[in-house]
């Protein structure tokens, strides 16, 4: 019997033990029950430096950012619904000394913040994701973050899952062919083909 590389393995247990355990939420946040996922490691390595301040997603072309309208009702917020869900699961601890990932909360509710991180810092309007391995953070994937710096002396490994309607393809971050969709062979080696920095 002929033993499969085991990142094959992950994503089957990642997604019985994760997955269906949240699927309904992520379907209820995305108004959708046409969800996929990717999944992928990122990682900073010992002596990276604070990362600039990105969104992973962009704004969909012809979709609202947050705004104010008057109804009869009197105002009202709308935000185009979010299309993916990014959960960050650390593989290890996330604390000053390793780094973690540093969010701009509701920064997603408009794109004309791009470019404005600093901004974030000035008003005291991050939050830093310091948290144990294992802890999930999630946030939608509009949301402004960075990495922040690895002043440790090793590795910080977060496990990436992307929920996202169907119809959305992640090409622009990570490239365009998965950890798990590498063909399978009779190597015992498995190539890992997506990274960034977290």
């Amino acid at each position: 019997l002929q033993q499969q590389p085991s990142c094959f393995k992950v994503r089957d247990i990642i997604e019985s033990r994760v997955v269906q355990r949240i699927l309904p939420v992520v379907e209820s946040i995305l108004k959708s029950n046409e969800v996929d996922f990717d999944l992928s490691v990122v990682y900073s390595k010992p002596g990276a430096p604070d990362q600039g301040w990105h969104a992973d997603g962009d704004h969909q072309k012809g979709a609202d950012d947050i705004q104010w309208n008057i109804s009869m009702d009197g105002w009202k917020s709308h935000l185009a619904d979010a299309y993916a869900l990014c959960v960050f699961i650390p593989l290890i601890d996330l604390d000053d000394e390793t780094g973690y990932t540093q969010f701009w909360p509701a920064s997603h509710q408009s794109r004309g913040l791009a470019g404005f991180g600093p901004v974030a810092e000035i008003t005291e309007s991050v939050w830093n994701g310091k948290c144990n391995a294992g802890d999930a953070i999630w946030y939608d994937y509009r949301t402004m973050h960075r990495g922040m710096q690895n002043c440790s002396r090793k590795l910080r490994p977060v496990l990436q899952i992307l929920f996202k309607r169907k119809w959305y393809s992640e090409t622009r971050n990570y490239g365009t062919v998965g950890i798990t969709d590498v063909k399978r062979d009779t190597s015992s080696e498995c190539r890992q083909t997506a990274t960034g920095a977290a």
